[in-house]
């Protein structure tokens, strides 16, 4: 089993969770709460734009 994220940031709706996960985030560094195993960690990640797989040539 890998992580399981419970917290990115501190949004308060699913619907600004949903606007941080598609474009306000992008290139922004950000702290992103996970379990793993019985472990809390807290991740420092910078989420990039997903590129089609045909647009990569």
């Amino acid at each position: 089993m890998g992580h399981i994220a419970v917290a990115i940031g501190s949004p308060s709706s699913i619907d600004e969770l949903h606007r941080l996960l598609v474009g306000r985030l992008i290139g922004v560094s950000s702290t992103i709460t996970v379990i793993r195993h019985t472990q809390k960690l807290d991740l420092i990640v910078e989420p990039e734009e997903l590129i089609a797989v045909n647009q990569k040539n």
